[in-house]
């Protein structure tokens, strides 16, 4: 039983000198891990610190080490467990929830009114998992729409469902998508 998520291998070995008396490629250096530490503090590699007197000092000379910042997500069981059926049950259920989890990375919840007139126009705008959900509204005052979006569309896609006539936008977090 197995989860992943993105996956990162580290490091590769470092390839040595003709005569493997250093590294030519893939050699890590000291400042490296020091501005590979403050990337994950939030700082840019070429931030620079003033001295009292004015002069600019750089925090590192080193390049961040992106092959360490990769992660991945993988659930193991252990197969003496496994071979129990409810164990077995509660790890699948376990598996479900962390593919829910992975599933709605990078993904919003889009919910919406609009016109019967704009209807169509907002609709061809959305895109969706299989289709956009559309609930009329109480006293035929047009229609409610939701619709699962990827966030890195929602800045634009926002003003250009505004455009096409939609109203009281909301965008939400996704915790979990469960097939």
């Amino acid at each position: 039983m197995s989860t992943r998520g993105a996956s990162g291998a580290g490091l590769p070995p470092p390839q040595p000198s003709q005569i493997a008396a250093y590294p030519v490629a893939g050699r890590v250096e000291p400042r490296d891990l020091i501005a590979t530490l403050f990337h994950c503090l939030g700082y840019a590699p070429d931030t620079e610190l003033h001295d009292t007197e004015g002069r600019p000092h750089p925090i590192s000379r080193g390049r961040v080490i992106d092959e360490i910042l990769q992660s991945y997500t993988e659930l193991i069981a252990n197969p003496a467990a496994y071979q129990d059926a409810d164990k077995r049950h509660a790890m699948h259920q376990v598996r479900t929830l962390l593919e829910g989890v992975l599933e709605a990375r990078g993904k919003v919840l889009v919910k919406l009114n609009v016109g019967a007139d704009d209807l169509d126009a907002v609709i061809a705008l959305l895109p969706s998992m299989k289709a956009p959900t559309v609930s009329a509204l109480h006293g035929a005052g047009g229609f409610a729409v939701e619709t699962v979006v990827p966030k890195r569309e929602i800045n634009v896609l926002i003003p250009a469902l505004k455009d096409a006539g939609a109203a009281d936008i909301i965008e939400l977090p996704l915790s979990k998508i469960v097939h």
